[in-house]
């Protein structure tokens, strides 16, 4: 089944924003997409869409990739951004990726896109597992449930022996039931329950383990 997944494709040929969005559907994920190919519509669209991957050509007219990464830190956009160029030499992919892209090929190269992009989206659900285990090893309960609630994928937080101790509200959507009722059970089980079990990241940091659970 595809895994849908917004995307947000930075490009000023149709045919190529056409042909990335073909692949991304053959390596088996259903993208809900919108291309553009200037700052204003890029911002707008950054907004609106709140994307879950951008792909982005180096080089445009009147905007690049280095400047659409520097508005994505600007709006602190929890998006990976793989660069998709016609040509890119390795000074100019070095800076792409110190500016915080997550992967950059050719567009003669469209075959890597499917890998490329599953790494990126593991990078950011491994990324955002550590920020929440980081924060659950320095943050009171409720300043921890306050930012894991602004995730939008299912967290779940348990202990060294597999025992929920929290989860977000999105998980909680997800499992049907409440925060008290999740509270105290194994961790595998209520996922195998729910028949989440395989699509999952786990991030273990000094007795705390997080899973974010993929959409």
């Amino acid at each position: 089944m595809p895994t849908p997944i917004r995307v947000l494709v930075l490009e000023d040929s149709p045919s190529d924003a056409e042909l990335v969005l073909y692949e991304l559907r053959r390596a088996g994920y259903l993208p809900d997409s919108e291309v553009r190919e200037d700052e204003a519509g890029f911002r707008e669209a950054l907004d609106r869409l709140q994307p879950e991957l951008i792909l982005a050509d180096y080089n445009l007219p009147q905007f690049d990739a280095l400047q659409a990464l520097g508005i994505v830190r600007e709006k602190s956009v929890d998006a990976p951004v793989v660069i998709v160029s016609g040509a890119i030499g390795e000074d100019m992919a070095a800076a792409a990726i110190r500016a915080g892209a997550a992967d950059y090929l050719l567009k003669d190269r469209l075959g890597r896109l499917g890998h490329a992009v599953s790494r990126a989206l593991v990078e950011r659900e491994l990324g955002r597992a550590r920020r929440v285990a980081d924060l659950a090893m320095r943050q009171k309960a409720a300043q921890l449930r306050a930012v894991m609630d602004t995730i939008g994928d299912a967290v779940v937080v348990a202990d060294a022996t597999g025992r929920v101790t929290d989860a977000n509200a999105a998980a909680v959507a997800m499992l049907g039931a409440g925060r008290d009722d999740i509270a105290g059970l194994q961790l595998d089980g209520l996922l195998a329950a729910a028949g989440r079990d395989g699509a999952v990241t786990r991030v273990a940091v000094e007795g705390t383990v997080v899973v974010v659970v993929r959409r």
